[in-house]
């Protein structure tokens, strides 16, 4: 496999993690909050907290590591394409969100479970 369908790849399963991620902590806290189970609703935030940090972490971390590397290895500058520097800013963007709203949220509601 050449370099570029490596990192093709590896971006790819970041953008999977990430985002498939977020989707299914949305659906864990509905599911959990529906039963008013305290011992659930405190299971369900652990596991809320740990994939955050196991998934949107480790799958933004591929996604910021291959896309850029994979764009450098290739000759392109991300700030002078268009859309390569849209996707970068917006994704810096939802990264500073994630850090400066959500993680105090989830850390939060972590301690009241």
């Amino acid at each position: 496999m050449d370099t570029y369908l490596a990192m093709k790849t590896l971006h790819i399963v970041g953008a999977v993690l990430f985002l498939g991620n977020i989707i299914v902590t949305g659906w864990w806290k509905f599911m959990a909050d529906r039963t008013g189970d305290p011992a659930i609703l405190a299971f369900a935030q652990r596991q809320v907290t740990l994939t955050d940090f196991i998934f949107t972490l480790g799958g933004s971390t591929l996604v910021l590591i291959s896309g850029p590397g994979n764009a450098w290895l290739h000759g392109m500058d991300i700030f002078s394409t268009r859309w390569l520097s849209w996707s970068f800013w917006l994704f810096m963007a939802s990264g500073l969100i994630w850090i400066l709203v959500l993680v105090p949220v989830q850390a939060k509601q972590a301690k009241m479970a």
